[in-house]
């Protein structure tokens, strides 16, 4: 199955607009390496991660949350955001987008402020969405609400197109316009034998 076809339906599942489509995407290439696998010439199942065995080798904690659920973490003091560091709030939350290649850390798409960070001391929560139920969150604000639907709205034209795809199978922009041309084309249809008097099964008779 292509790439493509897994980031639309990481979109769809998360409710989540188009401008994510790079992070859905990078999101399934490390899960493919991290958690698929095969069996290797001695039976044995093993995924890329394990063949390289990099630095975090067995660190599979920062992969394996789905992609557009709920996260909150905790910043560190001397993170850019905060200003003085030490008497501020540190909490912020906001949704999973992949994992740091290089440490055990993930990028997440935080709320408010609407940016990416990258954080390490983190906490999921595998079954909430908040682009799909936004009261999942522990800070819910109209603000915040009217940012999320904001970007919704200027997706939408995209947004649809990949559900269409999605619901027809289809995995190409070419794929897509045959379907438009083939939903838009006029089909004859077969004449009815017992009224159209011009039928040459009627004639026959």
């Amino acid at each position: 199955m292509a790439a493509s076809k897994h980031s639309r339906t990481s979109l769809l599942h998360a409710n989540k607009p188009t401008r994510f489509w790079d992070d859905a995407t990078k999101d399934f290439s490390i899960k493919k390496v991290y958690l698929w696998a095969s069996t290797d010439p001695r039976g044995k199942l093993q995924t890329p991660h394990d063949h390289m065995q990099p630095a975090f080798f067995g660190t599979y904690k920062p992969v394996d949350v789905p992609f557009g659920s709920r996260v909150i973490a905790q910043l560190p003091r001397e993170h850019r955001l905060l200003k003085n560091g030490s008497f501020v709030d540190r909490f912020v939350e906001g949704t999973y987008l992949y994992s740091a290649s290089a440490t055990a850390c993930i990028w997440m798409f935080s709320i408010d402020p609407q940016c990416k960070i990258k954080v390490q001391d983190f906490k999921s929560y595998p079954l909430q969405f908040p682009f799909k139920d936004p009261s999942c969150l522990t800070r819910i604000t109209p603000t915040i609400m009217k940012e999320m639907s904001k970007m919704h709205e200027e997706y939408a034209h995209d947004n649809n197109l990949i559900a269409m795809e999605t619901s027809n199978q289809i995995h190409t922009r070419t794929q897509m316009r045959a379907a438009e041309n083939a939903a838009n084309s006029y089909i004859l249809e077969p004449p009815d034998v017992d009224t159209d008097t011009n039928s040459p099964l009627l004639l026959r008779k």
